[in-house]
Order: structure tokens, then sequence, then C-alpha cells
């Protein structure tokens, strides 16, 4: 807002000292004023098929006139007010850069342009034989316009598509078997835009297939708009004197892993530690365990190059937060009668140990003040198989500054302390995890943690938690979270005045129920947990709209109450604490 009435303040200094943007425009030349287009649709058109051309085709208008306030192209006059710079660093060079605009002119050789602009997109559209024309209309002041019209055919649709090959071949084979999923259907409307789409769709299937130096330049969509009825046949091929690269699916002959890559390869890096499954680790510190990677890499020696297989390879390098940087490169093998390729992970390292603090200070309206301090140490790749350590620490402590202390005490602090031990795997008997097959890598943790609450005036209480679950993924829409075991024993403390006033108030005593409730807080109690929990979060395109659905069960003491028998008061014990 502040800047708009800073240009109203300087349109009306221009008005006032008669500054006039006609006399800057040169001779011959027009100032462009913007222009407009009108469709005029063909008596057989559908009116369905112009609905929108008018926007359409309103967007493609070229150039884009100066910009205006009250009709005045203000910016024009900003930008000729102090005449031509003589310094380029000078106070006038830079007055045009903040607050000047350069005129836009217009002239016939850019009203021929935009029409044929529109002709191709009107043709693109699947609108044949579409025209459109221009003219330049002159103004008062030097100014002109450009007026436009689109003279509408009716649009063509899809009668027949066809994948055609010439062979039996591996890649003839796939692209037959690409055609289900074809993006041209029949009675679409004809649009330059879904061939285009349609050629990447068949190139990223057939690189899934192994068939890595294929483009989607190398396929062409031949079009035939001469069967009637205004509809089109399709034909779907390879252009001639494709390069034979590009038609043989390809396989990983070997996998090399350079763990503290540096930017240049030597002779030494292509020797290493050589795994059953054709991973060859080149790792100069012995930093990592090399079967790490057997996890992580989806390959095997003589598997057929996947690109799919590749990002989600890339995908776990990258989830096991132990590298800053993580890209790969294949190289063809020369010298073979088969086609192969070597593939190479290039991995920049991480800090292998990290600590962290924060602290958050606040004063609230209860007339209380406190603040937080957060402390967090990670150690990566603890065992040398990518796994993390992580200790952290929390304080919170908020006391009472002003107010009646007798009547409200809001004096609290909270203690706790949480370790976490994480590993990219499944720590299972009797399991063995498939890399070839799952999308993302499997994770099990450990938690340990341990948590004080006092709120003097009233109670304080401990608890200690433990926890083990596992995480894993089979898409990368869908994520399923496991927790076997959850224990969490509370031991209450101390109990202030305020609790002890409350219980034994004979002034307005409580009921049974009340103090039964009470005195059970007095008790040690053990909670046990089994918990299974699923989420579903769809890739959208729309940025802007997704949701996530998440769902779960919760077997709080159900697991422990199947298992461990009530004793005579009814009650379940396990190391003579109750169980919930």
């Amino acid at each position: 807002m502040k800047s708009r009435y800073q240009h109203i303040a300087l349109l009306l200094a221009l008005l006032t000292t008669g500054c006039s943007v006609g006399k800057h425009i040169p001779a011959g030349e027009s100032l462009y004023v913007g222009g407009s287009i009108r469709v005029q649709p063909d008596s057989a058109t559908l009116s369905a098929d112009v609905k929108r051309l008018d926007g359409q085709l309103d967007e493609l208008l070229r150039p884009v006139p100066n910009t205006t306030l009250f009709g005045y192209p203000y910016k024009v006059g900003l930008y000729y007010l102090f005449g031509e710079p003589k310094k380029e660093k000078g106070f006038g060079a830079w007055f045009r850069r903040k607050f000047g605009e350069p005129p836009v002119y217009i002239s016939q050789r850019i009203i021929t342009n935009n029409t044929r602009i529109f002709q191709n997109y009107l043709n693109n559209e699947g609108f044949f034989k579409s025209t459109a024309e221009g003219q330049l209309v002159e103004l008062k002041g030097r100014k002109a316009k450009a007026d436009y019209v689109a003279y509408v055919k009716p649009r063509y649709s899809i009668n027949e598509v066809r994948f055609v090959v010439n062979d039996s071949s591996a890649f003839s084979k796939e692209l037959l078997r690409s055609q289900p999923q074809t993006l041209l259907k029949q009675g679409n409307p004809y649009r330059f835009t879904v061939i285009e789409t349609e050629r990447t769709r068949i190139d990223q299937y057939l690189k899934t297939k192994g068939f890595y130096y294929f483009n989607p330049d190398n396929l062409i969509v031949k079009v035939d708009s001469t069967i009637g009825s205004r509809q089109v046949n399709m034909y779907v091929q390879l252009k001639p004197d494709v390069a034979q690269t590009a038609l043989k699916p390809y396989y990983i002959r070997s996998i090399y892993v350079h763990t503290d890559y540096r930017g240049r390869l030597s002779e030494e890096d292509y020797k290493g530690v050589r795994l059953r499954s054709g991973i060859i680790v080149n790792d100069p510190g012995h930093a990592y365990r090399p079967r790490t990677f057997n996890e992580v890499i989806g390959f095997r020696k003589g598997s057929l190059y996947n690109s799919e297989m590749n990002a989600i390879t890339l995908s776990r390098f990258i989830n096991l937060k132990n590298f800053k940087f993580v890209r790969n490169r294949y190289d063809i093998v020369t010298g073979s009668d088969s086609a192969q390729l070597d593939a190479h992970y290039f991995l920049t390292p991480m800090r292998k140990k990290s600590l962290r603090a924060e602290f958050n200070a606040a004063t609230k309206s209860n007339n209380t003040t406190g603040g937080q301090l957060d402390l967090s140490w990670t150690n990566k790749n603890i065992f040398g198989g990518a796994e993390y350590l992580r200790i952290s620490g929390n304080v919170n402590l908020n006391f009472q500054l002003g107010g009646n202390r007798s009547i409200a005490n809001n004096d609290y602090r909270r203690y706790l302390f949480n370790a976490e031990l994480g590993f990219p795997r499944f720590i299972l008997p009797f399991f063995r995890y498939r890399p070839e097959i799952s999308r993302t890598l499997p994770s099990t943790s450990f938690k340990l943690g341990y948590e004080i609450i006092q709120q003097p005036s009233v109670y304080s209480q401990n608890s200690t938690s433990a926890e083990w679950g596992y995480t894993w993924s089979h898409r990368s829409t869908t994520e399923h979270t496991l927790v076997p075991f959850r224990a969490n024993l509370l031991s209450p403390g101390k109990f202030g005045e305020d609790f002890i006033n409350k219980l034994f108030d004979f002034t307005n005593p409580a009921s049974e129920s009340d103090i039964a409730r009470y005195l059970s807080l007095l008790e040690n109690r053990f909670i046990l947990e089994t918990s299974y929990n699923i989420s579903y979060h769809p890739l959208s395109r729309n940025r802007r709209n997704s949701f996530l659905v998440n769902g779960g069960i919760n077997l709080a003491g159900n697991l422990a109450g199947a298992v461990i028998r009530p004793d005579s008061n009814g009650k379940r014990m396990l190391f003579n604490i109750p169980l919930e």
C-alpha cells in the first residue's frame, strides 16, 4: 500500500510538471497500450469446444503493455523524468531502474507474429485449418493497440491409436506392452501437448525395462487427418535411424559405492571390499560395514536396469541421514558383447557427531514467567551400519512472580531425559529383507525416557518409559508403524498442601469415589501397550490441496491381561505394581 501511495504522488508530480511520454517516442514508433482477441467459431463448431478459447488465446498476447494508472503510463513517464542518464551508476540511472519502465512499442511485425502463434495454438489443440488475423489501430498521442480475430474451425477427435513395430525384438515387445496405458484415448480431442506427454510416459515405462539410453525424441506420432468426419488416426512408432544403444535393454555388471567421494576417481577407487551381490565398497576410512549397502542398493550383479529402482536406491541413501550429498552415474561397459552398465554411487558424509542447544523464554498472563532449555546430542553411524544414537534433555521451569501466592501457586518444573537408538533395518530373528522388492528402508528403534513433573503446591510425579518399534513402507504413500512393546511406570512423589487440604476439607468433604480416585494417585502404576498405526498420504500434483488418512489400534493392557491372571482382589500385578 505504501508503494502505491508513492506511485500516486510521483504521478501527480509528473502531471504538474507536464511530463509528456509522447515527445520521447521515436519517429515511426507507437506506444503499445494493449490488445484484444475475439473468437469467431465456425457454424459447425461446438460451443463447448471454444468455451475457454478466449482466455487461452488472450494469455498468448505479446508484448505486455506498460503499467498504467488512470490510463497514464506513469512508469514510462518516470523513465524519462530526468532525461538520459549521464552515468551508468548515477542517480538518474538508479531512479530509472527503481521506478521507471522502458516504453513498449508495437509494430505490424509483432501483429504478424501473434497471428502465427494463435494459428499454431489452435492447430495444436485440434482446431485444424483455423486462422487468425490482426490489425494495428493508431490512437492519439503516438499510441496504438492491436485487435485480433481468430476464425475457429471444428475440432478433430481421435478415432484410432496404433503402436507400430517392424520386428519381434525385445524393444518392440515392450513398446506394445506399454499401449494399454496410453494417454491417447479414442474419442478424446486431438491435443499436441497430450502427444508430448504420451512420448514421455512411454520413455518412463521403457526405462523401467532396462532401456537406459532411450529418450522421448526417439518416438514419433504420425497423425492421419484425412479419414473424414473430423477424426484422426494416430500411429506411434520409432523414428528412422534411431541408435542401437537406445533399443537395447541394459544389465548391471558392477556396482561401486564411494563413501567419501572427493570429486575424482583413481584406480584405487575401483578396488575395495567385493560383496556377493556384486557391490564393491570403496571406504578408505573403514567407517561403514560393507553389508550396510546391501540393504540400501536395490540392484544386484546381473540385474536389469530400472529407473524406478534407481530412484528408490537414491532415496534410501538419503534416508540413512548419514550423507550430505548423494549422486550416481552409469557407465557403459565397452568391449562387451552384451549391453552392460557399471553403476557408481558417490557419497559425501555428514559430520558423525553433533550437539544442538535451544533456549526459549516466555511471560504469561497468569503472572508466571519461565524458560525452556533443550539439549540433544547425536552420534550417526555409531556401530558402522548407519545406526544413530540420540540423547536429549529438556528442562522447563515456570515461576509465579506476582499475584496472591496463597490463592494460586503456578510454580511448575519439568525435567525430561530421552535416549533413542535407531537401526535402518529390521532387527528381527528369521527375517530376510529383500531390497530389490521393498521401496523404502525399514527401521527399528529402541527408546528410553525419564520424566519428572513437579508442582510443589500440588504434587510431583516420576515417569519411566521404554519402547521398541518398527516402521516400514511398501509404497511411498503408505507407512506402517508397529510398537510391539511400550511400558510406562508412573511413580507418585510428594503431595503438596493444596492437595492434602482438598482431600481432607471437612467443610466441603469429598465423595467416597473422589477420595478413592485421589488415593489411587498415591500408588505406582504400570502401563503396558502394544500399538499399530498406518498412515496414507497420496501423492498430489496440487500442493495446496492434499490430505492424510491416519488410523491405528492401541492395545493398552490387553496383551498383558491375556498373560497375567488377576489376584484375589481382581487386580493384575507385575512386580507388585498394578497393571493398567
